[in-house]
């Protein structure tokens, strides 16, 4: 309950004199009964016909009435809880999400936190499953977007060239489209894995819709396995720095050498070099820091499972908003529920008494 807010926070300041108003009240009702009992007859013989005062009964029911006004007070005060993740606030940016989908991003370094599929355990399944890039998909799908809805986002895939998948677009079900069916390793064309033609698409897809206002991401995904020259990459740089956009790159893999498989016929086959060894792939990461030293960006790495990462406030920052939802019907139920049990209380005990004098 930390993050539990008041939307009239006002009101709470009104709580404390009620409550004592209540205490009052409830005592001097007590306190005239006490007196109408004693004018009414002998202790003893009223005690035979009618119910006796408890003083432990009357300290719980008055604590019944104190918090029955404590709650209406809190309800009135409107209560509310965070609704769901922070959010990037609608129409703040430009995003373009771009990711390495060369022969590396095979390596299913991913596996064993995959969930299960048609039934079966992650080691089971007799496909490619729990790639790099499918986690690179489950962040996008799963966390990028939701933390960014209301904003546009671009696609860019690269190889040996850069290959634009989709230009920014606020339609996010069409880039889970184009991302379930276009966005899978070989989607881009050349060999090897040039980050500089990665970056370069993601400024085209920037420059065919310049809207003032909106800060432009970069969202960079690589396991670091960079094939072309310093000189291009320092060139793509510049650029980045001198339009201003802001640079989060992500590391996708493991420090662990892994195999790269190719899949059929339910078979794995791996990938080896010109001597026949299996190649082995791990994510570079001082080829990542490198990167984003110059850019001056951000960095993070995907160590198992989905990525926990505050998206919204690492790519809006301070344009960030949270909704919430208001929970002033707890309160106000529990102040019902009590009422209720005062209510029945006090028939249960009119019925005894009734029925002590029917003898």
């Amino acid at each position: 309950m930390e993050a539990l807010i008041f939307l009239r926070p006002a009101v709470t300041i009104i709580g404390l004199p009620l409550i004592l108003i209540t205490v009052a009240l409830y005592y001097l009702n007590y306190r005239s009964r006490l007196k109408a009992r004693s004018r009414y007859g002998q202790g003893k013989l009223i005690d035979r016909f009618s119910r006796p005062i408890s003083i432990k009964q009357e300290r719980l029911l008055a604590l019944a009435w104190v918090s029955v006004m404590a709650l209406f007070v809190m309800a009135a005060a409107g209560p509310s809880l965070p609704d769901a993740p922070v959010r990037a606030d609608s129409g703040a940016l430009q995003i373009v999400v771009v990711s390495d989908v060369s022969n590396s991003m095979r390596a299913e370094d991913y596996r064993s936190q995959m969930p299960f599929k048609d039934g079966l355990p992650p080691n089971l399944v007799t496909e490619a499953y729990g790639s790099r890039l499918d986690m690179v998909k489950s962040v996008i799908i799963n966390q990028i977007m939701p933390a960014v809805a209301g904003n546009k986002m671009g696609i860019a895939t690269y190889k040996g060239q850069g290959f634009q998948q989709a230009d920014l677009t606020s339609d996010f079900i069409a880039l889970q489209w184009i991302m379930n069916h276009w966005f899978s390793v070989g989607d881009a064309p050349g060999e090897g894995s040039n980050v500089a033609a990665g970056l370069s698409t993601a400024l085209t897809i920037f420059d065919k819709e310049k809207t003032s206002g909106q800060e432009r991401v970069i969202v960079l995904f690589s396991d670091g396995g960079f094939t072309d020259d310093r000189q291009a990459i320092a060139d793509v740089v510049d650029k980045i720095r001198q339009q201003g956009i802001r640079v989060v790159i992500v590391g996708v893999g493991s420090e662990q050498p892994q195999e790269v498989p190719f899949w059929a016929d339910g078979k794995p086959n791996f990938a080896v070099d010109k001597d026949g060894k299996v190649i082995t792939v791990a994510i570079n990461e001082l080829a990542l820091h490198e990167l984003v030293s110059a850019v001056n960006g951000q960095y993070v790495h995907i160590t198992g499972g989905l990525l926990d990462a505050n998206w919204a406030v690492q790519l809006a920052g301070s344009q960030t908003v949270q909704k919430t939802a208001d929970i002033f019907y707890i309160p106000l139920a529990l102040a019902l529920l009590i009422l209720t049990m005062i209510r029945v209380r006090g028939l249960a005990i009119s019925r005894r008494t009734f029925a002590t004098f029917a003898r």
